[in-house]
């Protein structure tokens, strides 16, 4: 599958699969699609659903646990500054949104 995964159905499963995850988003998911698991872990350095938090998820024989953690988004952003970022490419890190503020969330389709 090549696209970003906002709206999701049981169509995007590919078979037999019981989980699909995907990334690229930095958007933190986990959802029942019928009898199936979707899960998005989310970035552990540029979250865009509007939490700041270091994303990630770790799969287990139960199934998939979402975890957030804090990290030193102030050192980050000096680090991006000092390497010549221009301000608008860090200052999204705050709110844990894409660069011009935008926060998006994964949805599911309509059947």
């Amino acid at each position: 599958m090549d696209q970003y995964l906002y709206k999701l159905s049981i169509s995007d499963f590919p078979e037999p699969a019981k989980y699909l995850f995907s990334g690229h988003t930095h958007v933190q998911a986990l959802l029942p699609v019928q009898d199936k698991t979707y899960c998005n872990p989310g970035s552990v350095g540029q979250p865009r659903d509007g939490n700041p938090q270091a994303a990630f998820a770790v799969l287990t024989e139960e199934g998939v646990d979402l975890h957030r953690v804090e990290y030193d988004i102030d050192l980050t952003a000096f680090h991006m500054q000092k390497a010549g970022f221009a301000p608008h490419t860090y200052e999204n890190l705050y709110i844990g949104a894409q660069i011009g503020g935008r926060i998006d969330k994964v949805i599911l389709k309509e059947t």
